[in-house]
């Protein structure tokens, strides 16, 4: 059956731009924009939202998301990983007797994402019976050009110089994970062998860590642009 659960993670401590996940963007929380996009989404079943925030849950449940249960502390610091969030979020959904084949994580930080994002992701999620689908972005650099420098500044090319010049590379945009709860259970990862891309254009991959990073959503918001999706 093609139910998917879709999980929100918003923890309320982040370091680099306090309060991320309520910030406003025009006027609406900026975990409202992932909310409102799986709302409109014809394959999603359920919205939940794992957050540790009492804040956070009041505003999840105002624009139409579940919130089952709070995030306890361990899962809400620097060390908790994304793996871990998922899991939790998982065995407290299945507590209540309902159970989830295929889950999408959909990251509160990257508003730009649309409903018709996640339709195209999950239609190729499930045409191909894949064991994940992840949302991804061209590279505007080429990787070659990628370098590491030490603490005494001394500086090596962290990747080889053979790439070709015709490839085409992409980036993990943080925006969509599709993926079967048989793979993250039992592999503890989102890769499987059976994994595709869905590539998002760059007006639509803002992925908000910084504050340079909110007004980049904010401009993009302001000149409304858009451009074809394609998926591979």
């Amino acid at each position: 059956m093609n139910e998917l659960l879709a999980i929100i993670p918003a923890r309320a401590n982040s370091k680099r731009l306090p309060d991320k996940n309520l910030k406003l963007l025009y006027g609406k929380p900026l975990i409202a924009y992932s909310i409102e996009a799986a709302k409109l989404s014809k394959n999603i079943s359920k919205i939940i939202v794992s957050t540790d925030s009492k804040k956070i849950s009041s505003i999840a449940l105002e624009y139409g998301a579940e919130v089952p249960f709070i995030r306890p502390e361990y899962l809400a610091t620097d060390k908790a990983t994304s793996i871990d969030v998922i899991k939790h979020a998982i065995n407290e959904i299945e507590k209540s007797g309902k159970t989830f084949d295929n889950i999408i994580l959909l990251q509160p930080t990257s508003p730009l994402r649309t409903s018709n994002d996640i339709d195209i992701a999950t239609d190729l999620f499930f045409n191909k019976k894949a064991d994940s689908v992840i949302s991804i972005v061209e590279v505007s650099h080429r990787p070659e050009w990628y370098i590491r420098k030490n603490n005494q500044d001394k500086i090596t090319y962290l990747l080889p110089k053979k790439i070709k010049k015709e490839e085409v590379n992409y980036l993990i945009n943080g925006s969509i994970y599709i993926f079967k709860k048989k793979l993250i259970l039992d592999k503890n990862t989102l890769l499987g062998e059976k994994t595709y891309g869905y590539v998002m254009p760059p007006e639509r991959s803002v992925d908000i860590d910084t504050s340079f990073d909110f007004k980049i959503a904010q401009f993009m918001l302001d000149n409304s642009l858009d451009t074809t999706n394609k998926i591979f």
